[in-house]
Formats: structure tokens, C-alpha cells, sequence
């Protein structure tokens, strides 16, 4: 049955089937006329006892049978006392149960909304309700009738109820006031809202598409998107191209639109270069800083005796070598340098030796690194504590700024930094911004491995400007270097194809074709073989990487098979895809709460009465339903959202279906996570395809070209 006809329907929600996290809901709504109907559709906040309307189209589901495919929807109140009882305890308001909903209406009887609504202060007079419990409620029911309203807005203008609960989120009760002012404030202020979106709301309301607004909007989207990319600015050509493109308007309203950006300071050109105003500081506080730190010497600039080198080297139970002591010896006379090389090259080494000697000159020393992983691997490396950069420059969530800086420096004689691979330009800014004038800045890190997730290629462009010191490791060192991943991380970075099946068996290539193969054979090692044989924990130990997240064998479609084999029995948070005992991501960073882009948890609990979700990070913190966007299952990550991670054992398909991405420093990064063993699952033909691909990521930026210009204006200025 289909009719084309639209139907309004009232009636009350009998039970929530299914609910997506996007808001996509199957429920099934008793009606007011009689008996039961299964409505689908986007819903937000709905739950038994709700009283709604809805406005829809008869559909015929195969399987299911007549269904009515809502379009829009409006709470009503429930009118009757069973169903404010059944209303308030349907988790609508965190702390309100089913005994203290009856005790509730009880006392207030059908005006137990009304007085809920505009008189809050009286629910003292039910016995077992204080102030406290009275904030929570107000609150809640705020963001109720907040989210209510919003999703009216929204649908009304054909935006659908999964995109409401975002944007309360973000602006509170302010979010109509914004959306009807300027709808495209949402894509460059809400994480996961896109310009698309935007511009349909814009378009609903009635701002014309040749509108300034638009126009501006559409240059500023355009520049966040080549940001998300890795790019620092764009060519004004490929701009106007780009933005036209997507805008769909002529070249005079580009042109007047990135005229009146630039006035306003939102934007700023430079030639033919267009950059986000942020990015073009980063740069010159980059070059301007690491160029003065270069031109000058450090206050504890001496010759270091070989005899004390002998001493550290015995002490570590090392001998160093002379590659190693040259690096040491620029630690040392150096206020600025970089340190790079690949796996067992020794870096550890040197960083546990400038830290020793820096120490016994009596100067402070801080360690960090870009991610809270990184940080730990660097302590535990290093022998001595490492902090995020985030928490050494001391970032305050209340404020969205950095603490250190340059009026309040680093209390530090010494900064080093591992793993600056990963530093995007404007963390790197903000770190050398709070480097003392007498200090010094010793970057670390693997310039083969991929790029930074963040904008720029700070570590690449530092080393090819040529304007500071770089020491190249090169020859390994460490005491396994027979290492068969070692071995064969250094093979691929060379363009050799790696050996396969031998001594130790640390690196094996099981051959898999077809992509269901691959993904069956990953499954069944980490769910059984490799805890069986080495006795590893598939969640603690073995960590999957693929190159892309789609695709049979891409990490979305990983995550929930593993998920199955791995967790079948974990409690399930309601009609989410998380269980308790799941490993998980953070995908983006929140400063709220102190977690960041890459950050790997584990699901511990869920408190039902609060509605909320408890992850251990690096300490427990709690999600509510609508936050859990934020987070995503991580059996299997991408290989870029691995950086600055080691795991005891990585396994990861090598299938030419991911031709796209299959290229040589990704293959090389994902080989340098593992410490105990490596094992791809695919086709030599992939393998071969990776390790002859030089294909690196191409970034606009103008780092390099500003480091040379900033070291000649500094010998001029000194000539």
C-alpha cells in the first residue's frame, strides 16, 4: 500500500524501536482514533508518553507492512495524568524516575506541566525534591522545550530533527535567535553541520543566493575545507574556482565579497595567496621565533668532555655512536635543533642523554609531545615525566586559550618535543610563542612518517628551509635492530619491498584477495589466533589499521565485526552501537573535557538515571547521548589516526581496492606502530603497489619560503 495523499496523525508513543544516532526513529504511536501505527522518520527527543502529531506518507515496507514515513512532527502535551506520569519518567528529565513522576502528579495532578514550566520552585512541596534536584529539572526541561522549538524551526524549512539536537547543543537557547540571523554561522561553529546544511536553511528563510552573506560564507567554508585538507592557504585563482563552483555566482560578487573579508580581517591576502587569518600568523610566529632562536647562542653553550659522554653511554648501558654524539653535541650548543630519523635510529637515546646532561648543568628540562599517547610513550622512553602540549602550555577550556605564551613563558631552560611529525603549524605556534628568549627548543620526531592530521607540515618545512640545525639519523641502533620490523619499516622507506616469513617471525603477509576474505581472516586473528598463540589481548595489544574508513575491509566495517567477535556480551547503552568493555576514539577535540582528536578509551559503565555514558581516557569522563557523535568504536582506526601510538602487535589489510590511499609513509607509518609484530592481510600485488607509490600529501604552505626570508632579513639586519 502507498498513498501519495499526506496524513496527520496525533496520538501518543507506545514504545521506541529503533533509534539511530542521527535521530532516525522507529516508533510505534497509538492514536487517538484507536490501535497501533509504526511511524519512521527523524525524531528528536521523543520517548514513551510523548503525545505528538505528525505529518507524513503512507509507505509499504516488504518486510514490516504499512508504515507511516513521518516529514514533520510537534510534541503535545499529554493531557491526562497517566500520561504526564508516563511522560516524566520516559528519561526526559535526568533524575525523575517513575515513583517520584507519580509523586510529581500526585501532588499537581494535570498542571504538573504547567507548574514544571513556570513555576519550578514548587516542586518543594514534593516530598524528596531540593534545590539541587529542582536546578537539574529546570535545566532539563530548558533543553526539552529549548530542542522542542528548534526542531519545529528546522522541519518547517525541511532540515530534519537529527540536526537540532546539535545545534541546541551549541548555542543553547540562542540557537533560533542565530539561525534566523545568520544560518551560515553553523558550519564554521558546529562540529558536524556543513556548509550544505547551512545554505538549505539560508535559502528556506529567504536570503538569496547572491547574497553577500552567502557569498562570504560560501569563501570562508571553502578556506575550511582546504584547512581539513592540510592546507595553510589557497591560490586566489583555485578560491574563485572553487567557491563559484559551490556558490553557483559570478566573478564580481566573488570578487566584492573577498574584498569586504579581507577589510574585515577575516580572511587576509597576500599576492595571489588567500589564508585564514590564524594560519597566516602561525606561520610568521614560526619563522620569526625558531629564526632568532637559530641566530643566537645559548648562555650554557660549552664543550661537552667525551669522557662524560663514555660515562652516560655506560650508564645506559649504551655505546654511543658518532652519528649520535654529533646529534648529543647540538643538543647541547644549540638553542634551537631537529632531531629525525626512523625507527631504531636512537632518538631515545639522545633524548636520554641532553635530558642527563641538561640536568647535571642544572638546567630545567620539560618534555612533551603532541598527544597523550605520544606523552606517555616519551615518559616511559625517556625515564623522565612528558606532558601533552596542551597541558604544558596549560590550555583553559573556559577561556579557549593557551595560559603559556608569550607574556606568560615556559618556566624551562630546555623544551624538547617528540614526535613532531604531528605538529600542525598552529600548535607549533602556540608552543614556540611560550619558549623563553633564553631557552631552547629540541624538535624530535620521523620527518618520513605522515603528515600532521592539522594544517601544514611544520617538521618537512623546517628541515627544508635549511635555516636551523637538523642532525639525520640514519644507521640503527637499537639492540634489536634485528628486528624484522625495524628491518623492514627502513626497507620501505627505501622503496625495497619488504622480507617476508623470516627468523623471528615478526612480519607476516597472510594472502587474501577478495575484500570479504580480508575481512573475515582480520576478524578471526584478533578475535582467536593471535590471543591464542601469543596471548595477546585483542583490545589492549592488537590494534587494526586501515588505510580508509569504507569498503568491506575499511575500519567502519572492521569495527562492527570485531565489535561482534570481540565484545558480543558487553551491556549495550541503549539503542547505540557502544557496550561496555568497547574501545573507543575520540574524533574530535574537546576542550571541555580535555580530550582530544585520536585520544583511545574504553567504555567502563553507563549511569541509566543520568542518561550518560562513561569512558576511561586517561581518567573517566561522561557523555551524554547527544555528545556521542564525538566518539566512534577503534578495533580498527584509520593509519592517520594512529600517529604517535606504538602497539604490541598491528595488523592491517593491503588490498588494491584501497589503491587511493596505498602509499609508501602510509605504509610506513603503520608499520612503525608496531612493536612486537606486524601482519598484513592482503595481496603482494597491494604491498608492491604501497611501497613504489611515492605519492606524498601536497601541502600549500608557506612555511619554508618564510623561514629563508626571515634568516636573510636577520643576516642583513646583522651585516
Amino acid at each position: 500500500m502507498e498513498d501519495s495523499q499526506r496524513v496527520e496523525l496525533t496520538g501518543t508513543v507506545s514504545r521506541v524501536t529503533f533509534r539511530a544516532e542521527d535521530g532516525y526513529t522507529v516508533l510505534r504511536l497509538e492514536v487517538e482514533s484507536g490501535g497501533l501505527v509504526t511511524c519512521v522518520g527523524y525524531f528528536a527527543r521523543v520517548a514513551p508518553g510523548d503525545r505528538i502529531t505528525c505529518n507524513g506518507r503512507w509507505v509499504s515496507h516488504p518486510k514490516y507492512g504499512p508504515q507511516l514515513s513521518v516529514e514533520a512532527y510537534r510534541l503535545v502535551p499529554p493531557d491526562t495524568t497517566d500520561g504526564i506520569v508516563r511522560y516524566l519518567s520516559s528519561n526526559l528529565i535526568s533524575g525523575i524516575g517513575e515513583a517520584m513522576a507519580e509523586r510529581i502528579v500526585r501532588r499537581f495532578g494535570k498542571r504538573t506541566l504547567e507548574i514544571i514550566d513556570k513555576e519550578p520552585n514548587r516542586l518543594r512541596e514534593v516530598p524528596g525534591i531540593g534545590g539541587k534536584r529542582i536546578a537539574a529539572i529546570k535545566q532539563a526541561w530548558r533543553e526539552h522545550r529549548g530542542v522542542s522549538e528548534l526542531v519545529v524551526f528546522l522541519e518547517s524549512h525541511g532540515i530534519p530533527a537529527s540536526t537540532a539536537v546539535r545545534i541546541y547543543k551549541h548555542y543553547g537557547n540562542d540557537a533560533l535567535r542565530v539561525l534566523k540571523e545568520n544560518p551560515y554561522r553553523l558550519a564554521a561553529e558546529v562540529w558536524g553541520i556543513g556548509f550544505s546544511t547551512a545554505d538549505r536553511i539560508a535559502s528556506r528563510i529567504g536570503i538569496a543566493p547572491d547574497s553577500p552573506l552567502r557569498i562570504k560564507a560560501g569563501i570562508q567554508y571553502t578556506l575550511s575545507q582546504a584547512v581539513e585538507e592540510g592546507h595553510v592557504y589557497l591560490p586566489l585563482e583555485f578560491l574563485e574556482s572553487r567557491c563559484m563552483g559551490i556558490l553557483g555566482t559570478g566573478e564580481d560578487s566573488f570578487r566584492d565579497s573577498l574584498q569586504a573579508l579581507e577589510s574585515e580581517r577575516r580572511i587576509v591576502r597576500e599576492g595571489e595567496r588567500v589564508y585564514p587569518p590564524g594560519l597566516y600568523e602561525a606561520e610568521r610566529v614560526i619563522a620569526s621565533k625558531l629564526v632568532q632562536l637559530a641566530s643566537s647562542t645559548p648562555d650554557w653553550s660549552h664543550s661537552i668532555d667525551d669522557h662524560l659522554l663514555e660515562r652516560i653511554g655506560s650508564e645506559q648501558e649504551i655505546h654511543l655512536h658518532t652519528s649520535q654524539i654529533e646529534a648529543i653535541r647540538a643538543g647541547v650548543t644549540s638553542k634551537v635543533l631537529v632531531i629525525t630519523g626512523g625507527p631504531g635510529t636512537g632518538k631515545t637515546t639522545i633524548i636520554r642523554a641532553l635530558v642527563t646532561l641538561h640536568e647535571m648543568g642544572g638546567r630545567r628540562v620539560l618534555l612533551a609531545a603532541p598527544t597523550g599517547r605520544a606523552a606517555k610513550r616519551m615518559s616511559e622512553l625517556a625515564g623522565s615525566e612528558a606532558k601533552t602540549i596542551h597541558r604544558l602550555l596549560e590550555f583553559s577550556p573556559q577561556d579557549g586559550v593557551f595560559r603559556r605564551n608569550s607574556s606568560n613563558p615556559l618556566d624551562a631552560d630546555v623544551v624538547i618535543v617528540d614526535e613532531a611529525s604531528m605538529l600542525d603549524i598552529s600548535l607549533a605556534a602556540s608552543l614556540l610563542e611560550a619558549i623563553p628568549e633564553e631557552a631552547g627548543v629540541i624538535f624530535v620526531g620521523d620527518v618520513d612518517q605522515l603528515p600532521p592530521v592539522g594544517p601544514g607540515n611544520f617538521l618537512n618545512d623546517i628541515i627544508a628551509a635549511g635555516t636551523v640545525p637538523v642532525c639525520r639519523l640514519t644507521r640503527i641502533f637499537r639492540q634489536d635492530a634485528g628486528s624484522e620490523i625495524v628491518e623492514n619499516a627502513h626497507r620501505i622507506n627505501a622503496g625495497e619491498f619488504p622480507v617476508l616469513g623470516k627468523r623471528a617471525g615478526e612480519f607476516f603477509l597472510i594472502e587474501k584477495e577478495h575484500p570479504a576474505d580480508v575481512a573475515e581472516t582480520i576478524v578471526d586473528i584478533c578475535s582467536r589466533r593471535l590471543p591464542g598463540k601469543y596471548g595477546f589481548d585483542s583490545r589492549a595489544d592488537i590494534q587494526v589499521l586501515s588505510p580508509m574508513y569504507k569498503g568491506e575491509a575499511g575500519a567502519t566495517s572492521l569495527n562492527a565485526r570485531l565489535q561482534h567477535a570481540i565484545n558480543p556480551l558487553g551491556a549495550r547503552f541503549g539503542e547505540t552501537r557502544f557496550r561496555v568493555g568497547d574501545k573507543v576514539m575520540q574524533l574530535r577535540n574537546n576542550y571541555d573535557k580535555m580530550v582530544f582528536n585520536g585520544d583511545l578509551g574504553e567504555v567502563l559503565d553507563f549511569d541509566v538515571e543520568e542518561d550518560k555514558l562513561i569512558i576511561r581516557f586517561d581518567y573517566e569522563i561522561a557523555y551524554d547521548r547527544f555528545e556521542l557523535d564525538e566518539i566512534a568504536l577503534a578495533y580498527a582506526i584509520t593509519v592517520h589516526k594512529s600517529q604517535g601510538s606504538e602497539f604490541r602487535c598491528i595488523v592491517m589489510p593491503v588490498i588494491t581496492q584501497h589503491y587511493i590511499m596505498l602509499h609508501r609513509n602510509l605504509l610506513y607509518t603503520a608499520v612503525t606502530r608496531a612493536r612486537d609484530l606486524v601482519v598484513l592481510v592482503g595481496t603482494r600485488k597491494a604491498l608492491a603497489l604501497a611501497v613504489r607509490n611515492v605519492r606524498a600529501d601536497k601541502r600549500l604552505s608557506s612555511l619554508a619560503d618564510r623561514l629563508r626570508e626571515a634568516a636573510q632579513n636577520c643576516r642583513g639586519g646583522s651585516a
